[in-house]
């Protein structure tokens, strides 16, 4: 695939499938017995093009190619941990910066709907409302029952780009460090904050999540896991089942553990992989 075409939800499919042979293929996996943790980031591209054909674009058409990836997933993969990223509100990050970008012809050709829209409020406020049917429709996404069927696979979603809007500087402007010169694609600095996030995501209940990012360049707010919860959070865990209501306190049913002094390797695209945890 050619890096310069931009990611949308269709793709998402091919992509599984690609990813899955590239695990198949790969002599440093083993498939059966490695965790594998897995990013699904996408959306962005479909809502900057929304004007050009509304009907293509739909949520119900959006939340359908990810579920064929994730069917993929689910067929193929042993031991995976799925995140799903929330969507970000997308005309924060045109209105932040005054409806303007340092380069207009890259960001325009990045996001067409933005700048075509902009001086339009009504076409703005639709905009706002498929974003906001993207993400309400794929915050369902945890608790659908196909998901839930196996104690080595599970699908978490992330909120924390659900009440994220652009960071500011110190002049109240848009701070254009986060992002790339096209104000479109995060910069290595965005990169790193949005690493930050995912990763405390992954270490909060499900239902219990941060659905908000501060852009505070601190590491000092970098969770861990606790010993009393050395795992990434999932329903199950998070004790949110109806079967698990009455149980009470006990054994958690599913968890991937946190190695000890294993480092942080986490970031965010549209979808990634790597070898979490060598299985015994």
């Amino acid at each position: 695939m050619s890096p310069e075409r931009r990611l949308l939800r269709r793709d998402m499919p091919a992509q599984a499938r690609d990813l899955v042979e590239r695990m198949k293929n790969s002599p440093e996996i083993n498939l059966e017995k490695d965790w594998k943790l897995i990013t699904l980031f996408i959306g962005i591209n479909d809502l900057c093009h929304y004007c050009e054909n509304p009907e293509a674009h739909l949520a119900g058409e959006y939340v359908q190619h990810i579920q064929q990836a994730l069917d993929i997933l689910y067929e193929e993969l042993p031991r995976a941990f799925i995140n799903m990223v929330v969507v970000m509100e997308l005309t924060s990050l045109y209105q932040g910066q005054g409806g303007k970008c340092s380069i207009p012809l890259a960001a325009g050709n990045n996001c067409t709907c933005l700048t075509s829209s902009w001086e339009n409020f009504l076409e703005i406020q639709e905009l706002k409302k498929v974003n906001w049917n993207f993400q309400s429709d794929i915050s369902r996404l945890s608790s659908w029952h196909q998901y839930l069927q196996r104690k080595d696979f599970t699908v978490v979603v992330q909120p924390f780009f659900q009440n994220t809007f652009v960071p500011l500087n110190e002049r109240g402007d848009a701070d254009h460090t986060f992002f790339s010169e096209d104000c479109f694609h995060f910069s290595e600095r965005g990169h790193a904050e949005m690493a930050i996030a995912l990763w405390n995501n992954m270490l909060e209940p499900v239902g219990s999540k941060t659905t908000s990012y501060d852009f505070t360049y601190s590491r000092t707010k970098l969770k861990c896991p606790s010993p009393e919860s050395p795992y990434l959070y999932t329903l199950k865990n998070s004790r949110l089942l109806p079967d698990q209501a009455a149980a009470g306190p006990g054994a958690l049913p599913w968890a991937v553990p946190v190695a000890a002094g294993g480092g942080l390797a986490v970031g965010i695209s549209f979808m990634m992989a790597w070898r979490a945890i060598r299985g015994g």
